[in-house]
């Protein structure tokens, strides 16, 4: 393996520190790398991927499996129609520091246990994906713009639960206030 950190570092690290994972389909792969990677740019202000395209499904890291290297250390099964990873039994040697591998072993802590379909969900709901056009290059700078994203969705939930706009419980409260002190 190169002393660079590459897509294909980034997936023999998820592979190989997700062995208890069964489910390791493509689409989970790849909305893993992305919640990977996200970490890790938030941690270190750079991502490790190269190119990380959006389509209908979310993330996806197109040439993937044409790296060079890729069937020397990976393992594609199919069954009901769907790829599965495995990383093949071989000793890897990664270039991540251990804060590296810190910042990504807690982000997969975090994400692992989802279904694709969770992820899927999740990924769609982020700013680098919305921002990006579709089959455009994910752009993980935009990261920055999840808290507003997060902020305003809350704000959504608020007024669907309460049924009323941000202004009005404003208002109510202000009224509230006055009358009761």
């Amino acid at each position: 393996m190169s002393k660079k950190n590459t897509n294909l570092e980034l997936l023999l690290f998820l592979l190989e520190n997700a062995k208890d994972i069964s489910d390791m389909t493509e689409m989970k792969v790849y909305k893993l790398l992305y919640f990977l990677d996200k970490e890790y740019f938030l941690k270190f202000g750079k991502k490790i991927t190269t190119w990380m395209t959006k389509n209908t499904y979310g993330p996806v890291f197109s040439g993937l499996r044409k790296e060079k290297q890729f069937d020397e250390y990976i393992k594609l099964t199919k069954k009901w129609k769907k790829h599965f990873y495995h990383l093949k039994n071989k000793d890897v040697c990664l270039s991540f520091s251990e804060e590296q591998r810190k910042t990504l072993l807690s982000a997969l802590e975090r994400y692992k246990r989802l279904k694709a379909s969770e992820l899927v969900k999740l990924s769609h709901s982020e700013a680098p994906f919305l921002m990006a056009e579709n089959w455009g290059e994910i752009d993980m700078e935009n990261v920055k713009y999840n808290e507003v994203l997060e902020q305003e969705e809350q704000e959504k939930r608020q007024e669907q639960c309460l049924g009323f706009t941000q202004d009005e419980v404003h208002t109510l409260a202000s009224h509230l206030q006055a009358k009761y002190g």
